[in-house]
């Protein structure tokens, strides 16, 4: 899978608003300078390889908590799946697919509609690296998420971190 990395100091991403399942308003700026985030849209917990990578999420939760992150299940408009999901994992919904729409016009690719859209962004909002994938049962995905979210755990907020560390999946 081919990842598209950002510059450490890119600027954060308008905060756009997706919902809960109660209705409530959830923007990625509510998290700003509080956790890094994963945004994962996802095809809607009806899909079995979505299900599975959040099967996947669930079983690593531990280690998304050590990189202090949280995981936005961002299921598309018309999607009426609900599912309960440990923190540090929220389900939410993109009513009019525009803030997916926003994210994918940041890659440098083009992203196909029915296209899996992984973004890792920092504590700050900023897009630091991005894959989509056809399916979410690629066994290699949380693992990569992982590793990037570990490199932003160790970057200085003031330089970055230039070079991927050795033993870190890329």
């Amino acid at each position: 899978m081919n990842w598209e990395r950002f510059n450490y100091d890119a600027l954060p991403v308008t905060s756009l608003p997706l919902v809960d399942e109660n209705g409530n308003s959830v923007q990625v700026g509510d998290f700003r300078e509080r956790n890094n985030l994963v945004l994962l849209f996802s095809h809607g917990l009806g899909c079995p390889g979505c299900r599975q990578l959040i099967e996947q999420l669930v079983i690593r939760s531990r280690e998304l908590n050590e990189v202090e992150a949280h995981v936005f299940i961002v299921q598309p408009p018309g999607s009426v799946e609900k599912a309960i999901l440990p923190l540090p994992m929220l389900l939410l919904w993109d009513q009019r697919g525009s803030v997916r729409h926003k994210y994918a016009s940041l890659l440098k690719s083009p992203v196909a509609q029915d296209e899996l859209l992984v973004f890792i962004l920092d504590r700050y909002g900023a897009p630091q690296a991005a894959c989509s994938v056809s399916h979410g049962d690629d066994a290699d995905l949380v693992a990569e998420i992982l590793g990037h979210l570990k490199l932003i755990t160790i970057q200085c907020p003031e330089c970055g971190a230039p070079e991927w560390p050795v033993g870190l999946p890329e």
